[in-house]
């Protein structure tokens, strides 16, 4: 199968899915989703042991606003959008075996959201992390879902009602990142021989009990959340960040 946005490498009983969207920003747009849930279904018939997750300089700065502000204009094409990044979030939550992001650069909105599923992030001593969304009028539906257990609900609001874009240091003391290292693939590796020891049919049963309400509450958030991307709000955030000005409810 030939991918656009991703490329897939095989080293061994690991396979890696490499983003590389075109530009240096890794954007998660329509193409990108599609080729990504594509991916996941044919890694996990394979006979591969762990998937890495890992972008081209980047790992992602979230899903691509321009896109999304031009099919803003139709709420059926929002619908699709959101669907499809719906149908990507789940098919990540809902993968068999292990998954591994290893994050340099930024991962910011649905980028970080895309670690955030994944079982281990080990994350470059330089990379950022924020949820930016709401600036826009979008929230995280996945870092609702998953947040309150990874740093509590208090240390959560902090993050996404804000904004705030945090080093990779903090966010391991936050819980969104497991290991910082110098050298990701290196501490992939070392994890993966680990998780090599370790039957994987009790590993995917580990993976899906401890899934089963997270999938139900992203769901729920994800239907909210496309009813919240019809809204004026929206629209004038999307055209703010195309048109590089302020969006109406910030004080002048």
């Amino acid at each position: 199968m030939e991918f656009e946005k991703l490329r897939l490498e095989r080293r061994d009983r690991l396979t890696f899915v490499k983003f590389r969207t075109g530009g240096k920003l890794n954007l998660v747009g329509s193409k990108f989703m599609v080729e990504m849930v594509d991916a996941l279904k044919l890694v996990e018939r394979d006979d591969s042991r762990v998937l890495a997750l890992e972008g081209e300089g980047n790992f992602g700065a979230g899903v691509d606003l321009e896109e999304l502000y031009e099919v803003s204009k139709n709420s059926d094409a929002v619908s699709k959008f959101f669907s499809s990044l719906r149908e990507l979030f789940i098919n990540l939550l809902r993968f068999r075996k292990p998954v591994v992001s290893l994050v340099t650069g930024v991962a910011y909105g649905a980028s970080l959201e895309l670690a955030i599923l994944s079982d281990f992030v080990i994350s470059s001593p330089e990379a950022k992390f924020s949820s930016p969304g709401m600036r826009w009028g979008l929230f995280p539906p996945v870092l609702l879902a998953l947040g309150p257990s990874i740093m509590g609900t208090r240390r959560l609001n902090r993050f996404i009602l804000t904004g705030e874009e945090v080093d990779a240091r903090e966010a391991a003391t936050m819980g969104l990142v497991d290991l910082v290292s110098p050298d990701p693939e290196r501490e992939l590796e070392r994890l993966s021989k680990e998780l090599l020891r370790n039957g994987p049919q009790v590993l995917a049963l580990a993976k899906r009990l401890r899934t089963r309400d997270v999938e139900e509450r992203i769901l729920l958030y994800m239907k909210e959340l496309v009813v919240q991307a019809t809204t004026d709000e929206v629209k004038e955030g999307l055209r703010a960040f195309v048109f590089r000005r302020t969006p109406p409810w910030v004080p002048r």
